[in-house]
């Protein structure tokens, strides 16, 4: 794997290839902010910093998966990292689009912040609804929901 530069969002250490094109005019910094900040203000929490890493082939993806994985698989969120394709290859290494790069980047984000929250991702059904329910309601971050996770007895959302 070639070397990666980096970019320090003070939130996120975004790991990326020079040769993506999406850095040169910092779209794809606009993008990782907005979905952070989806988040931020959906938890009403700050977390930890965690990296985000660009990856370019489905070779790089099998090495940190550390398994061969299909080409619906676009990204995974896992001890206070994010691997996600770059928006420049995600139509040639997946089955997504490149309009998708966002509201996936959203949802992996949001496995980060409900790990540091409740200290793991169980139940999986909780974590992944909630991810998949703000990846598909991201226009909608205004509207106030009161969620309840009654295991740990903790509010997420404060109004």
């Amino acid at each position: 794997m070639k070397e990666k530069n980096f970019i320090d969002l003070g939130f996120s250490k975004i790991y990326y290839n020079k040769q993506d094109s999406y850095f040169k005019n910092k779209k794809i910094v606009n993008i990782i902010k907005k979905a952070f900040l989806l988040n931020k203000n959906f938890f009403k929490k700050n977390i930890s910093k965690f990296k985000i890493i660009l990856i370019y082939s489905r070779k790089e993806m099998n090495f940190l998966w550390k398994w061969k994985t299909p080409n619906y698989i676009i990204s995974f969120a896992g001890d206070k990292k994010i691997v996600i394709f770059s928006p420049i290859v995600i139509e040639n290494e997946t089955c997504w689009k490149k309009r998708d790069f966002y509201s996936t980047l959203v949802h992996e984000i949001n496995h980060i912040f409900f790990k540091e929250i409740t200290k793991t991702y169980k139940p999986i059904w909780l974590s992944e609804g909630l991810a998949t329910y703000l990846q598909n309601n991201k226009k909608q971050n205004d509207r106030k929901i009161k969620l309840y996770y009654s295991i740990f007895n903790k509010k997420f959302n404060r109004e």
